[in-house]
């Protein structure tokens, strides 16, 4: 049963490939990091050597890109790509 759940759930999340360019893109150009880096398990700490000022930059490039917005209970819980992924899905 459990494995279900992780199956309706992942797909759920399902990111659609318009959604990942824009998102990569814009991680790339903000972070000025190698998209072949932004894999959905990268931490933005301590893979991509994100600090906090830059992370904010980036959050903000990639609520413009997507006219969303995000609350800070919802940032305070991003940490990698793949936790950002999921969050812009589930409010498109």
């Amino acid at each position: 049963m459990n494995q279900a759940l992780a199956l309706l759930q992942d797909n759920l999340y399902a990111i659609t490939p318009d959604l990942e360019n824009r998102l990569v893109n814009a991680i790339s150009e903000t972070l000025l990091i190698e998209k072949q880096f932004l894999i959905p398990s990268a931490s933005f700490k301590d893979d991509l050597a994100t600090d906090s000022l830059d992370f904010y930059e980036m959050l903000t490039t990639v609520e413009k890109e997507f006219s969303i917005k995000f609350t800070e209970e919802e940032t305070e819980n991003i940490r990698t790509v793949g936790d950002l992924t999921k969050l812009i899905q589930s409010k498109h």
